[in-house]
């Protein structure tokens, strides 16, 4: 069980944008992948070798649900 409380400041983010990167955590943290397993480990232990194109490149294979919130 995981709890997550947060808060966005309205002149930086709009509340969709909050919920997508909100939506994000979820998707890794709570994810069964090893690709974004791997990429959570390399982002927490070895920053220096995280390569943010392949985070890039793993969002653009993710498929989406459709929502009408956003």
């Amino acid at each position: 069980i995981v709890l997550m409380h947060g808060e966005h400041d309205t002149k930086t983010l709009k509340v969709q944008e909050a919920q997508f990167l909100a939506n994000q955590l979820q998707m890794y943290y709570g994810s069964d992948s090893v690709t974004k397993q791997q990429l959570l480990e390399t982002f927490t232990k070895q920053p220096d070798k995280f390569n943010h194109m392949d985070l890039i490149k793993e969002m653009e294979l993710t498929e989406l649900p459709l929502t009408n919130s956003l």
